[in-house]
């Protein structure tokens, strides 16, 4: 946690809870970032960790109206060959649960079909019943 400090003898008081106020809030920005940045980091290690190697999950789609982007699932093959699936949710820690779960589904239909089938034709038959969840 960042922390911060102002010499309030030297400013006048108005001048001194404005200097606090903004000391708090790129500190509170700061933390919130690293949160983040923590969150990214375990949930990539959890999918990697449960499914193997080869199993990726990213964020994809940054915008002005969804800051976090969409997640993005990406499944390596042994043969270097790769498929990916952007799930129904932003990328973000209020959706941690919802992601796992779908990712876990996707998984389980690609080692359902011995990995014969694409993660985009998973996608088509898991996806539905994730929407508008």
């Amino acid at each position: 946690m960042k922390q911060f400090c102002i010499d309030l003898e030297s400013v006048m008081l108005p001048d001194a809870i404005a200097a606090l106020v903004d000391a708090w809030s790129e500190a509170q920005i700061a933390n919130e970032a690293d949160c983040d940045s923590e969150w990214r980091t375990r949930i990539k290690n959890e999918i990697r960790k449960k499914h193997g190697r080869g199993w990726v999950l990213r964020g994809v789609g940054v915008s002005k109206f969804r800051p976090n982007g969409v997640a993005q699932l990406i499944h390596r093959k042994p043969d270097n060959t790769k498929s990916t699936a952007v799930l129904p949710y932003e990328f973000k820690k209020e959706n941690e649960i919802k992601i796992l779960k779908c990712v876990l589904h996707l998984c389980e239909q690609v080692a359902m079909c011995d990995n014969n089938v694409s993660l985009q034709e998973a996608a088509k038959i898991v996806l539905p019943q994730y929407e508008g969840i």
